[in-house]
């Protein structure tokens, strides 16, 4: 048997597949291997920058209080009125906006309680105490919930179109966003 070099056929036969083709395609094309491992770099980098921009889009969107951090009201303040800027800018004719957001309190915590009710007929009375739960030997009050702070005003800075039909949108946007009377959002141009 005589062993002899494939012709160009025999080779497009033997790499009928798909990945075969492919391959081969790049054996023969040596100038094809710089643009497509920079192309498959580029893909990777986008796929983990945008990995990386939702895991900071959550690490924000998650702001969850401590009652020791006198900066959870600062950077819950600064969250809703990013989201307040991000809003206003999808309207047609606003450019540029700036918000403020005014807090009327600070967070409120929830803890599990156990409430007895008592009456001796003249007198209603009710005895409230917090559940408390053991672990590692530190006894520890049940947390239900928390309810973020109140917003007590916001004012709202554009450029764009000059359009009264404009700050009434706003006006109207942030109030059913954010649930706050009218009465209470400034829209300035």
């Amino acid at each position: 048997m005589k062993i002899t070099k494939a012709t160009g056929d025999e080779r497009d036969i033997a790499a009928s597949s798909s990945a075969f083709r492919v391959i081969d395609f790049f054996l023969r094309n040596k100038k094809f291997y710089l643009p497509v491992i920079f192309a498959v770099l580029g893909l990777v980098l986008l796929i983990i920058g945008n990995f990386d921009s939702e895991k900071k889009d959550n690490v924000k969107a998650n702001i969850y209080p401590d009652v020791n951090s006198k900066y959870d009201m600062i950077e819950y303040s600064a969250y809703i009125e990013d989201k307040i800027e991000k809003l206003c800018l999808r309207i047609k004719g606003v450019d540029r906006v700036n918000a403020i957001v005014i807090l009327e309190n600070g967070f409120e915590y929830v803890y599990a309680q156990n409430i007895k009710s008592e009456s001796d007929g003249k007198s209603y009375y009710e005895i409230s105490e917090y559940l408390l739960t053991e672990v590692d030997g530190d006894e520890n009050v049940i947390y239900i919930t928390g309810r973020a702070p109140k917003i007590s005003g916001i004012g709202i800075v554009y450029s764009g179109l000059e359009d009264e039909k404009i700050r009434l949108e706003i006006i109207n946007l942030i109030s059913a966003a954010f649930d706050v009377k009218k009465s209470r959002i400034y829209v300035g141009k």
